[in-house]
């Protein structure tokens, strides 16, 4: 009877371990990064509040070499001072911070020293800490679009022949040819005309 007594008790108090690692693991501060980042990509890391949580405050710690923070939060050789508290005491279920890839790699963002309360404004207890990895890949090629080649259109000009002067001469020697064999042409009409009218006068 006693055995099964003390047999109870053990398994109470390892049901009782169980649930205070459940509470343990519930109030932790998680940090996860975006994906598929290259180098001067802008990189997001959220760092996700356990439920219940109206107030926080804890330390980011990054490598600057590898990341360059960009937020509003204080930042100071590698690490980042966040704290927020919402007056009314709602639930802030999470925090964002924004860096730029400076080089290829991974490199961590962690969560350090986290202090939280809920929205009764009581200390969450057992609250830990985490980290996460950010792999940067190479920056991405960029391929400009081959211009086509502009189509030029030659206009080419033919020049109107000139006269020459034996051009000239030529036109003129002719036009003059024309005109005294109109001339002789007129004569020799006007012979036969005449030589006509002589006949039949004879006749008469």
């Amino acid at each position: 009877m006693r055995k099964t007594f003390i047999g109870i008790i053990m398994m109470a108090v390892a049901i009782m371990m169980t649930l205070s690692g459940a509470v343990f693991a519930a109030g932790t501060v998680s940090a996860s990064a975006s994906n598929n980042n290259h180098v001067g990509d802008t990189v997001t890391v959220t760092l996700t509040h356990p439920s219940t949580t109206s107030a926080y405050e804890y330390t980011v710690t990054y490598d600057p070499t590898a990341l360059e923070y960009t937020g509003s939060d204080t930042a100071s050789n590698g690490k980042i001072k966040v704290a927020n508290m919402d007056l009314d005491q709602k639930e802030i279920g999470s925090h964002q911070l924004t860096f730029k890839a400076l080089k290829e790699g991974t490199t961590n963002v962690a969560v350090e020293n986290p202090i939280l309360a809920d929205t009764n404004g009581q200390e969450i207890e057992a609250v830990s800490g985490s980290a996460t990895s950010v792999e940067v890949k190479a920056a991405e090629k960029t391929t400009e679009p081959t211009a086509e080649p502009t189509k030029t259109t030659t206009t080419s000009n033919t020049a109107t022949p000139t006269q020459t002067q034996d051009t000239k001469k030529g036109i003129k020697n002719g036009a003059k040819l024309g005109f005294d064999v109109m001339y002789i042409a007129y004569a020799v009409l006007a012979v036969l005309v005449a030589a006509g009218i002589v006949t039949v006068a004879k006749r008469k």
